[in-house]
């Protein structure tokens, strides 16, 4: 057991969801803000809140790129 801010955390409360895993790959935003909460408290499920939140934003940036580059080769299809 150990002591964080003024509650008593069990030792093995600190094991990343795989749900949260889950949903701070949807919204990264979500998994930045736990980082900061749970950095001290549970250094693990920061860490893996932190990690899902940058595979989360990298998938998002290149859906955006594959997105822009169908649409620039759409466009130039037409010729008119």
């Amino acid at each position: 057991m150990k002591t964080a801010g003024n509650r008593v955390v069990p030792a093995g409360e600190d094991r990343p969801s795989g749900l949260l895993n889950i949903t701070v790959c949807c919204f990264p935003i979500v998994g930045i803000i736990l980082y900061f909460i749970w950095k001290n408290e549970k250094p693990k499920s920061a860490r893996a809140a932190c990690t899902w939140a940058i595979v989360g934003t990298s998938i998002g940036v290149l859906l955006y790129i594959i997105a822009f580059v169908i649409g620039a080769i759409g466009e130039t299809m037409y010729y008119y």
